[in-house]
């Protein structure tokens, strides 16, 4: 790619060089001689001389004709060449597939940071298998939640994820509140441990269901001990 630019770039600078009364005095000259300089097997390097020239030699030819024009030839013509050989800097800027360190989406679930270098990703996480989530567009990186849903933030707590899915808006310690733990289901807080007894009110024993969402059945104590519920054992006293 380099090569085929560097070529263009002599023609043009060939093209530009006549002296346009026919005298091809001065201009042509500077760049003749140029030419011929960096042709020699001397300035293309050992072993090289006949041969299609090397990165290092294609870069010094573009600089020496740079120099040539931009000091000898007519105003517009040395601008065009500094056009063309800007033109060639972008297209290799373009090449960089990423901003350095920079976090970005490759696909709805894939978060990936850019290397130090540009050139390839150096960290990659999948929101969808790690979190649940989807990756965020606008940072480049996962979701720490689904928006306005519940999850647990713990095997202890329930949280409830804010809508912009940065984090939780709020959250609950089913521990403390409720005796027990956070459903990974449902994200909430279990109502009950499953299949045990529990004080359902002062004068209520009640039994909690197989996936804890609530009691299977329940008694009144009162009516039927004239007892309360036992806080300790969850079942009315007798």
């Amino acid at each position: 790619m380099l090569y085929r630019w560097t070529i263009l770039l002599m023609a043009l600078a060939v093209a530009c060089s006549g002296d346009p009364g026919g005298t091809g005095t001065d201009n042509g000259d500077l760049i003749t001689d140029a030419g011929k300089d960096l042709s020699d097997a001397e300035a293309v390097g050992p072993g090289d001389s006949g041969d299609e020239p090397s990165s290092q030699d294609v870069v010094a030819l573009d600089i020496s004709s740079h120099d040539v024009v931009g000091q000898d030839l007519p105003f517009q013509d040395a601008v065009a060449l500094d056009l063309a050989l800007q033109d060639l800097v972008d297209a290799s800027l373009d090449a960089t597939p990423c901003s350095p360190n920079a976090w970005v989406c490759l696909d709805p679930t894939l978060s990936a940071q850019c290397s130090q270098s540009g050139f390839e990703y150096s960290v990659t996480q999948d929101c969808a298998a790690e979190l649940g989530t989807t990756c965020n567009p606008d940072s480049g990186r996962c979701l720490a939640c689904v928006p306005d849903t519940y999850y647990c933030a713990s095997q202890s707590y329930s949280a409830k994820c804010n809508s912009i899915g940065t984090g939780s808006s709020s959250s609950w310690n089913c521990q403390a509140i409720y005796g027990t733990i956070c459903n990974p289901d449902t994200g909430e807080c279990l109502a009950c441990v499953p299949d045990t007894y529990y004080c359902a009110s002062e004068s209520n024993s009640a039994q909690c269901n197989s996936i804890g969402t609530g009691a299977s059945a329940s008694w009144n104590c009162q009516a039927l001990y004239g007892t309360n519920c036992n806080l300790d054992t969850g079942e009315c006293n007798r």
